[in-house]
């Protein structure tokens, strides 16, 4: 999965149909497909966010699929990327901005002539703590390397007309 690549599935059903056939395939929450792999996800005609749930796993950092429906040139067409859940996006902001904050604080003591006999085991733990969800992205992105054509296979199995029709 290349990062955030935007990614198209045209259909020729009309934009509400195309809703339907796809809430239809999906399962709004783990609940109703609890013990069971398929995709999970909220479908309107504005925004439509599509993962892939696995039973008795979860990975954080998995491809989720982000779009909307529009029509173009006479074809409903659901316009989407896929990409990070956006909460997994605000906590490794959050994450990476609790370590700059510290790494300012231990800056500004250092120009001020602060003691620093623990540099290196600082810089260490700055290391540490910033590679490690860099770490985790890479290991749930791998770990979801097949999502992206699972999540796809199911879109496409719900917007293609039935064969012989």
């Amino acid at each position: 999965m290349a990062a955030e690549e935007p990614v198209s599935f045209t259909t020729a059903y009309a934009v509400h149909q195309a809703v339907e056939r796809l809430r239809a395939a999906v399962k709004p929450t783990v609940l109703h497909t609890f013990f069971r792999a398929g995709v999970v996800g909220r479908v309107s005609q504005t925004r439509v966010r599509l993962r892939r749930h696995r039973p008795w796993i979860h990975n954080g950092f998995e491809p989720v699929f982000s779009g909307a429906f529009a029509t173009r040139d006479g074809l409903t067409r659901l316009d989407g990327r896929f990409g990070l859940h956006p909460m997994v996006r605000v906590y490794l902001g959050f994450w990476y901005g609790i370590l700059a904050v510290m790494a300012g604080v231990y800056t500004m003591a250092a120009l001020q002539g602060g003691p620093m006999r623990d540099t290196a085991i600082f810089v260490a733990v700055l290391v540490v703590l910033a590679a490690f969800p860099a770490v985790m992205v890479r290991l749930g992105r791998w770990l979801g390397r097949h999502d992206v054509d699972y999540i796809s296979d199911a879109v496409r199995r719900a917007l293609d007309p039935p064969r012989g029709a």
